[in-house]
């Protein structure tokens, strides 16, 4: 699948921005508009709006990844029963069957996936549990494993509920796991909304020739100024490592947007960086530090917004062993 590009230069916040002022103009100038071309009615521009409305309502990229992460926590809480459940089978199984058969049981029954499923593999948590599953449905298997009241009579239906349940939320987190879709129809519709608007900008520098002070409403550039003023916006960032959470001081952040400066600070002990007075703009985020792993990443820094971002870093891994000799 090939990623979408934006084919404009201004933040998400901004293009929408833009579209809703020049759909306004648009409408407050239809009259000239239309005896340029006869497209520019009013139901023209009242589908004009739904399409900037459709576009807002798609999720972006912070709630896609909210979205799986969710999903992810959800998982983890799944998977606690499904590994108690091989464990407690595990333990059936070895009061109900003869000691030398017990590791190739052990095995049928999924404990080949027991270790990577504690770990949150979610493939392997569901292999475990569709082997459990298997494991208690052969009768002569089961009929061992309730033999002497050995195993509680309901335990497979909760194996079986416990399973379904991970599975029922494995199949939302593969699909929230497609984020390049969801960001593709995003930024797809991000890119008509800006089609449009550019279109009718160059249409009214012709209809509105004379009038300096309408065509104005009309520059990308100018309303793009007027939505976001220079200097109007600001950025924060929080960094801390991952697993232990510690707030991570001494790294070096650097933004830069497209043609400007890059500005750089550095992390104080609060792992916090504060960046004022920027222009609003798409910038790039760039986070080093001595013996942490470089991380580089977008964001959309808009007026008003209180930008942020809270950042989890990583240590670079070891080199790996000198071969055997």
């Amino acid at each position: 699948m090939e990623p979408v590009i934006s084919n404009h230069d201004c933040t998400r916040q901004q293009n929408y921005s833009i579209a809703q002022m020049m759909i306004t103009s648009g409408i407050a100038n239809q009259p000239a508009l239309f005896a340029y071309k006869k497209k520019y009615t009013l139901p023209y521009f009242a589908a004009e709006q739904g399409r900037l409305d459709a576009a807002r309502l798609l999720p972006g990229e912070v709630e896609i990844k909210f979205i799986h992460v969710t999903l992810h926590i959800d998982l983890i809480e799944l998977r606690k029963p499904c590994c108690l459940n091989f464990q407690m089978l595990k333990g059936n199984i070895k009061d109900g069957f003869p000691k030398n058969q017990l590791e190739a049981l052990y095995e049928l029954a999924g404990g080949g996936y027991y270790a990577t499923s504690i770990n949150n593999n979610w493939d392997d948590v569901a292999s475990m549990n569709g082997l459990m599953k298997a494991f208690v449905l052969n009768p002569g298997r089961l009929a061992a494993l309730l033999a002497g009241d050995n195993m509680n009579a309901t335990f497979p239906l909760q194996i079986n509920d416990d399973s379904d349940a991970f599975d029922l939320l494995h199949a939302s987190f593969l699909t929230a796991r497609q984020t390049g879709v969801a960001t593709n129809t995003k930024l797809t519709a991000d890119n008509g909304v800006h089609t449009d608007y550019m279109d009718l900008c160059g249409d009214a520098q012709i209809a509105l020739v004379g009038f300096p002070e309408l065509l104005k409403l009309f520059v990308f550039a100018t309303v793009k100024d007027i939505v976001s003023p220079p200097g109007s916006a600001s950025y924060k960032l929080d960094a801390e490592m991952d697993v232990t959470f510690v707030k991570k001081a001494g790294l070096i952040v650097t933004i830069q947007a497209a043609g400007q400066v890059a500005k750089t600070l550095t992390t104080d002990v609060n792992g916090n960086v504060h960046f004022e007075h920027l222009d609003p703009a798409k910038y790039t985020v760039t986070i080093t530090g001595v013996g942490i792993i470089t991380q580089t990443f977008k964001k959309d820094v808009d007026t008003g917004t209180n930008a942020h971002s809270e950042v989890l870093m990583e240590l670079v891994p070891p080199p790996p062993p000198p071969p055997a000799v």
